[in-house]
């Protein structure tokens, strides 16, 4: 078993000390004095931020990107009026690292099972409220097998259907009895949730997926339009409704959802595309799949384990998006300038940011010769997940 759990840390260390060129020695010296004022259970990720790692300094980060045409006060502008987070001037790098802030230094998990295969990992305090529940459970109807390095199902928990069940029944528990405040925000939404064959193993409610820190799937669309001019490219940018129980008033892709059952992600998008910002078929059946971004984010809620299908969709300079529900306050065009000047205010939320990030890097602007920490960045915003992926090719034969 001490094999094995090494193992599984070794799959989910944090990406600093695994795939960025920086001193383990170094690294290990940085971690162990910087989270003596951390605890294992607190899932602030403001704490996650090391104050003395040059890379990512605020005082000494150099800025590579020009923002002349920005006014000083871009709350003054007729743009969104966001309200900042208490540091701003983030760096790209910073910015991505303060949403794929997971660290298995750092955060105490328990790794969750289907059989011998790994499906999420059990924040502690989570961890806890599991064992009391499966003590009221007698000895032969308990639903999860639950030992001090592991949790699976038990035994007779062997189906689809069963495994759909004992998951509801439990975060209906922990919903009616207020344990959580994640689940205040219950959706009515099933994630799937895949085995080691790429199959459905189960379902669960939308709201309780970060709790067990199981792997969830979402779509971005980036909304964008070309001068035909200069070729510039622009971006709607959507706000968020200041009364969303999660990010309020955040800005925001143009069109983003959760991918539920049984949506695949391309239909997700389009469906999306007409829920939030009234856009016709015509134009939203052009979204064009370019790869995804993934994480693993340590929130309020528990832990993110997400990968986000990415989209770009070039816009007709014609079209102006609409909120088409009351998830949206409004939409708004703007330079990437502004964008930058914004994202490093902390205005966005922070998977939409990096999905943003991505677009700029793809498209050549954010370059190697413009950002020093550019392979960093990368790989923040391209983390290896270690759990089972998805198949959306058979996940429409559940029913």
């Amino acid at each position: 078993m001490a094999s094995q759990l090494t193992k599984i840390s070794n799959l989910i260390l944090p990406l600093h000390s695994n795939f960025l060129s920086i001193s383990s020695n170094s690294l290990n010296k940085h971690i162990n004095s910087s989270v003596k004022a951390i605890t294992k259970r607190n899932l602030n990720s403001s704490n996650l931020l090391f104050k003395n790692d040059n890379a990512i300094n605020i005082k000494k980060q150099k800025s590579f990107f020009s923002a002349s045409s920005i006014n000083k006060d871009i709350n003054t502008t007729n743009g969104p009026k966001v309200k900042t987070l208490e540091r701003i001037n983030h760096s790209i790098l910073e910015l991505v690292k303060l949403n794929n802030n997971f660290d298995s230094n750092i955060h105490k998990i328990i790794p969750f099972y289907l059989d011998t295969i790994m499906l999420g990992i059990i924040p502690d305090n989570v961890f806890q409220q599991l064992k009391k529940y499966n003590k009221t459970f007698g000895k032969n109807e308990k639903p999860f097998s639950i030992s001090a390095h592991k949790v699976t199902f038990s035994e007779n928990v062997n189906t689809f259907e069963k495994r759909g069940k004992v998951m509801n029944d439990l975060l209906t528990h922990w919903r009616d009895n207020k344990t959580f405040s994640c689940l205040k925000g219950w959706r009515d939404e099933l994630y799937p949730i895949f085995d080691g064959n790429h199959e459905i193993a189960f379902n669960i409610e939308r709201s309780g997926i970060a709790l067990f820190g199981l792997r969830s799937y979402g779509c971005h669309i980036n909304g964008y339009v070309e001068d035909p001019e200069t070729h510039k490219l622009k971006m709607w940018i959507a706000q968020r409704s200041f009364n969303k129980q999660t990010f309020p008033g955040r800005l925001d892709n143009i069109v983003a959802g959760g991918i539920s059952f049984p949506y695949s992600p391309t239909e997700t998008a389009v469906k999306e595309c007409l829920e939030e910002a009234s856009m016709p078929y015509e134009i939203s059946k052009q979204v064009v799949p370019c790869g995804a971004v993934t994480y693993i984010s340590v929130e309020n809620r528990g832990i993110s384990v997400d990968s986000q299908y990415v989209f770009d969709l070039k816009l007709p300079s014609s079209f102006q998006p609409k909120p088409n529900d009351n998830e949206v306050e409004g939409f708004y065009l703007m330079e990437f300038d502004e964008i930058i000047k914004r994202l490093k205010n902390n205005e966005f939320k922070s998977n939409s940011g990096i999905v943003i990030i991505d677009f700029m890097i793809r498209h050549g602007i954010l370059t190697h010769s413009m950002e020093v920490n550019y392979l960093d960045i990368l790989s923040n915003i391209h983390r290896p997940i270690p759990f089972p992926g998805p198949n959306f090719i058979k996940m429409k034969n559940k029913k």
